[in-house]
């Protein structure tokens, strides 16, 4: 009999459903059968990826993102989230029902488990780390995110479990009563070696990608393509909205709403500058492709902010805030930031190998 999983993602960007592509093909490739769940814009996106799969629709967080602090949106928003938790929980054990699924994946979606099936869920983020001016109430806010969790058999990390890993605090320097397997970071795009050499010309090659919740994603939408139309270098801007299929140019601005990933892998390859958010999801990209980037954080999103200062203070990556954002100053400074290509300990796996032994180990039959 086939073997079944159901594999969620959330929808908050793209980032969550694009970094599960690979294991979604690990699953078809192994011959199981896989079901696919998740919302909005991520919804839509893995239809495209995956047409002949099965994808029910979960309801949307739709988090409303008022304050400037991330913590404070998702306290503010916990009995709305709480809420959607509970329906998201309601159409899995449905689908437990219907397919009897013998692993569950949710990446993020809290209410993607059920008690009788082997569930896993996926996350970089072990440690929500609120605003500096409250970082006492860090082991506090991470027993209370443990509590969401645990209702999981397992917990997956996209991430080296060593010194040398891309997460940094928040999944390392603690410990946890949960199951958690780091298996490595997961990216779409197969890892490579090394890159073209940097144009250090006065005109590099530039890809800005959008991406995030609103309303953050289309005020940094507005922003780069006022700095980039009259940028006299060669540019592209990637949109993240796969449900559109125009494209807007000049000769010298390219603007995307969606590529697939053979076109989107290459625009990477070409750039000679990456101008994207910190997002963990961006930043295994960034790894598999060994790709320079200038990181402008989501404001307010402690998460991004803390990735972002890490690489910057390890001399990877330039890291700019929106509000100041200035086009010449980050093709400038990021001539002295190596990326991944030179200041990083790279560590090679073999994903379908190493995920292999983790699916074993969890289903032993």
């Amino acid at each position: 009999m086939q073997k079944k999983v159901i594999i969620a993602a959330l929808d908050w960007g793209l980032g969550h459903a694009t970094r599960m592509i690979p294991i979604v093909q690990y699953f078809i490739a192994n011959d199981w059968k896989v079901i696919l769940a998740s919302s909005g814009n991520a919804a839509i996106m893995w239809q495209q990826k995956f047409p002949n799969i099965e994808i029910t629709e979960l309801p949307a967080y739709n988090f409303n993102y008022s304050h400037n602090s991330m913590l404070v949106n998702v306290i503010s928003q916990i009995p709305k989230i709480r809420k959607v938790i509970r329906a998201e929980n309601a159409l899995i054990r449905k689908l437990v029902l219907e397919h009897k699924p013998i692993l569950i994946i949710s990446d993020n979606r809290y209410g993607v488990y059920h008690n009788d099936v082997k569930s896993v869920f996926i996350t970089h983020q072990l440690q929500v780390l609120p605003p500096n001016r409250l970082s006492f109430s860090t082991p506090i806010i991470r027993v209370l995110h443990e509590q969401f969790i645990n209702k999981f058999t397992q917990i997956w990390v996209p991430d080296f479990a060593g010194e040398n890993n891309l997460s940094g605090k928040l999944s390392h320097g603690f410990t946890s009563k949960l199951d958690v397997k780091f298996i490595g970071p997961i990216s779409r795009f197969e890892e490579i070696k090394n890159n073209k050499e940097l144009d250090r010309s006065k005109y590099p090659n530039i890809l800005a990608i959008i991406s995030g919740p609103e309303p953050s994603r289309t005020d940094l939408e507005k922003l780069l393509i006022s700095k980039l139309r009259n940028y006299k270098g060669k540019s592209v801007i990637l949109l993240g909205k796969p449900k559109k299929d125009s494209i807007v140019e000049n000769d010298n601005l390219k603007i995307y709403n969606h590529l697939q990933d053979d076109e989107f892998k290459a625009e990477l390859l070409n750039a000679d500058l990456v101008i994207a958010r910190s997002g963990y999801s961006t930043i295994m990209d960034l790894y598999n492709l060994k790709k320079k980037a200038v990181f402008i954080p989501t404001p307010g999103q402690t998460e991004q902010e803390y990735l972002a200062e890490k690489f910057y203070n390890d001399g990877m990556f330039y890291t700019m805030k929106q509000s100041g954002f200035d086009l010449n100053t980050a093709i400038n400074k990021q001539i002295d930031y190596g990326g991944f290509t030179t200041s990083f300990n790279t560590i090679s796996i073999n994903f379908s190998i190493e995920f292999s032994k983790v699916i074993k180990d969890l289903l032993p039959y």
